[in-house]
């Protein structure tokens, strides 16, 4: 139904045509009615450009040692990421399609470093010393994410392969990083192998994440090494433990496959060699999902959202109409009439802003609360840690550096899990805000709506396209240089000779005060990036309702508007230009009800 209806005939197209060339059609359409539709044209081409710029971010999981840089390089067909018999350093590697082998190295001061169209040796290189413990020990350049560019057949499918750091490994804080990472994504490979079957580390971080991802496939890799019996023991061992430690009764399929043996066969251009090795089961199993999952839901969504902008541009092109056929005193008194309406409009609107600044203001008080408990836990956390390293060095030698250590190996843990934990908290208590606003906002939109739709006696039905803010984003990798390290404290001449527990006593008051420095810095940091990321919502929103109140209220006042201008003009003009409008008012509903026909058939191809 549309939004303004005078009983316009339901219109059913002849063939099912293509998203694109309803969009096309529809673009064709919006420039024969001039420039009052122009911002029409230009959402219709932002639905466009995400349909076709969509991308499909898939992270790739596993344990050092699993095989992963291997299982990526055969889904590239060439050996181009590093591996490694040391853990990889913590740096998130994001490969997308392009026509040619490019990489661009992002550093913490907001350098990058960047090969583009480079040989694959020299891409090869550049990743090495980057992203390889040994070339960048403990990430001493400053690195924070690598991207690459690949003429990959899956890759042009507009899959985002995402290699992310090693769970469990050394530095424990990457699984947190992980976990925060995933619910971005729209799946995961986790990466096991049968040397050694899955580990408790492994189990533990798929509790972890369970809730966190939406799609995770399973791969058992490095099956070369075993016998046609020990595989299916493998795999079915993987499944037993998936469903009692997970607590699923449909275990997804595993995938056996050969990274090694794949990459050989792409290399060698060898179709059954990549058969057998299990990675062509994979990439079709990927491929497949791909078009009738993922992009049934994103063309079913990009349907629905053009179908409601054409719904709401023939109820325009009506009302334009209609002003067309009023005459012209009749046209002074209903614009008199929709500016007081307006005015009455704009007072509800700031009244909505004065709600929202509120909310707002609110949220950030929640903020500091929770960043006041969070020094406070921080405090108590890292006392206990000086207090219970110190009393377990037996010699005087080591006191200090041991509690060093233990400091600045648990300040990443530590922070990353509460980023995490209050990241989450924070964006479900903004939505739950902005959900609320949004009804308020949709009301306050239709009231303006309603009035046009009594002022040219159009049966009223609620705004369908109301702009409501889309929170899907593009994954990001939240990268934190954790300040973790203390200063070398100078021993005092007399630490030698005092008591050990005076000397403990005075040690730990040493590193405490430094401590509280690190946690500051670090609780603060945290805090201001969470405040940038409320403001940037609310900003966003505000930005959204008065674009389409403006919006709103310019339809309806263009349309009286333009209708006076052609009054004045003539007789003869505007019965031609009536005669051109019900044409297109003809043409926007059979382009409705082709994208209404093509959003219900994708909700019944996944049903």
């Amino acid at each position: 139904m549309d939004s303004f209806n005078e009983g316009t005939p339901s219109v059913t197209p002849v063939a099912a045509p293509d998203l694109i060339t309803l969009f096309e059609r529809s673009a064709e359409l919006i420039e024969k009615l001039g420039d009052d539709f122009l911002p029409d044209e230009e959402r219709l081409a932002q639905l466009r450009e995400r349909l076709e710029g969509d991308r499909f971010h898939l992270a790739v999981l596993g344990q050092f040692k699993r095989g992963k840089s291997t299982f990526l390089n055969a889904l590239l067909g060439e050996p181009l990421l590093p591996t490694a018999v040391v853990p990889l350093t913590a740096i998130p590697t994001f490969l997308r399609y392009g026509p040619k082998r490019s990489v661009w190295v992002s550093f913490e001061d907001g350098e990058r470093e960047e090969c583009v169209g480079c040989p694959h040796d020299a891409l090869v290189e550049l990743l090495e010393r980057h992203v390889t413990e040994e070339r960048n020990p403990e990430n001493r350049l400053g690195v924070t994410q690598v991207d690459v560019e690949h003429p990959s057949g899956l890759l042009s499918h507009g899959v985002v392969l995402i290699d992310t750091p090693g769970i469990g490994s050394t530095f424990r804080h990457n699984t947190e990083s992980t976990i925060n990472f995933l619910s971005q994504c729209d799946a995961a490979f986790f990466i096991v192998s049968a040397d050694p079957p899955i580990t408790e580390v492994e189990v533990e971080f798929l509790r972890a994440v369970q809730g966190h991802v939406k799609h995770l496939f399973f791969i058992l890799n490095k099956i070369d090494y075993l016998s046609s019996d020990e595989r299916k023991r493998c795999a079915n061992f993987l499944k037993d433990v998936i469903r009692k430690q997970l607590s699923i009764q449909e275990v997804p399929e595993i995938f056996p496959v050969s990274g090694r043996d794949g990459l050989a066969a792409r290399t060698a251009d060898d179709e059954q060699g990549w058969r057998e090795s299990g990675m062509e089961a994979v990439e079709t199993c990927l491929t497949g999902f791909l078009k009738t999952e993922k992009g049934a839901i994103l063309r079913q969504a990009i349907a629905a959202k053009a179908g409601d902008l054409l719904d709401d541009l023939g109820g325009r092109v009506r009302l334009r109409r209609r002003s067309l056929e009023t005459p012209l005193e009749v046209l002074e008194e209903k614009l008199a009439l929709f500016n007081r309406q307006v005015e009455e409009a704009e007072g509800m609107r700031r009244t909505a802003g004065d709600l929202l600044a509120g909310d707002r203001k609110r949220v950030v008080e929640f903020l500091e609360e929770q960043s006041g408990d969070l020094r406070e836990e921080a405090r108590s956390y890292f006392n206990t840690l000086v207090s219970r390293e110190l009393s377990d060095v037996p010699s005087r030698a080591g006191l200090e550096e041991r509690a060093k250590k233990a400091i600045e190996k648990n300040i990443p843990l530590f922070f990353e899990k509460h980023l995490g934990e209050l990241s989450r908290d924070m964006e479900k208590r903004i939505g739950d805000l902005v959900n609320l606003h949004q009804g308020r906002a949709n009301e306050l939109l239709d009231t303006v709506h309603r009035t046009a739709c009594e002022l040219f006696d159009l049966a009223y039905t609620p705004l369908k396209e109301k702009g409501t803010p889309d929170r899907v984003r593009k994954p990001y990798w939240v990268t934190h240089r954790w300040s973790n390290r203390l200063s070398s404290i100078p021993t005092g001449m007399l630490d030698w000779v005092l008591p050990r527990p005076v000397l403990t006593k005075q040690v730990r008051k040493r590193i405490l005060a430094e401590v509280e420095d690190l946690l500051m810095h670090n609780v603060e940091n945290l805090r201001w990036a969470t405040l940038q990321n409320i403001d940037r919502t609310f900003r966003r929103f505000v930005s959204q309702l008065d674009e389409h109140l403006k919006r709103t209220i310019e339809g309806t006042r263009n349309a009286i508007l333009h209708g006076r201008e052609r009054r004045k003009e003539g007789r003869d003009r505007v019965a031609g230009e009536i005669e051109e409008l019900l044409k297109q008012e003809e043409a926007i509903a059979e382009i409705t009800a082709a994208l209404r026909a093509l959003g219900a058939l994708k909700k019944e191809e996944q049903g």
